[in-house]
């Protein structure tokens, strides 16, 4: 079993290990979505990264009518918080993508206020690679930067704040997360390659 997040790698086959990953889950107050047949992985990261984007965007407006803001100031809200579930749907779509040679998804993680997604994984037909484990690191960030391309140079993006919203979300997320910082996919791909690099020489 494995769980995969932005932050850590865990690797185990016992199912103890995996029980211990779900009690300390539910003791910091984790919530959990498991996939189910009438719950398949595309749908269930779908509603997994619905919550953040729509708590920000309520505390936002209750925020905006509290200190006055005009009706298109607080107009610009839902554009935005848009484009940040657009950005985060892209960037998970894009790990199940290339967890799909040889992983499975089992469940999704995360914690109360809902600003990370952790991924519980079981090996598919062989263990994986580190190769396998660099493309899952990779497909987030490589994802969120070939819809901002086609998000550029759709007709006149500039014309449309949705358009624009999403694009900055997905250049944000998928440039921030290859940047070589720890807790981000970069630094775990960066981390694998030299992994990988030192197992060839």
């Amino acid at each position: 079993m494995t769980v995969f997040d932005s932050r850590i790698c865990w690797s185990a086959s016992e199912i103890s290990n995996r029980e211990r990953k779900r009690y300390m889950a539910r003791r910091l107050g984790c919530w959990l979505l498991r996939v189910r047949p009438w719950l398949p992985p595309v749908l269930l990261v779908a509603v997994a990264c619905a919550p953040f984007p729509v708590l920000v965007a309520t505390g936002l407006a209750a925020l905006g009518c509290g200190l006055g803001w005009s009706r298109e100031t607080l107009a610009l809200v839902v554009p935005g918080m848009a484009g940040i579930y657009c950005a985060r749907l892209g960037h998970e779509l894009g790990h199940l993508v290339a967890m799909a040679r040889n992983f499975r998804l089992v469940a999704v993680y995360g914690p109360p206020c809902f600003t990370s997604l952790w991924l519980e994984l079981s090996d598919g037909r062989q263990p994986p690679s580190i190769g396998d484990w660099l493309r899952l690191s990779l497909g987030g960030p490589l994802a969120n930067l070939s819809i901002a391309a086609m998000l550029a140079v759709w007709p006149g993006p500039g014309q449309s704040l949705w358009s624009t919203a999403a694009l900055v979300g997905q250049l944000v997320l998928g440039v921030g997360n290859l940047l070589p910082v720890p807790g981000t996919d970069g630094h775990r791909s960066l981390r694998l390659w030299q992994m990988q690099r030192r197992r060839r020489q």
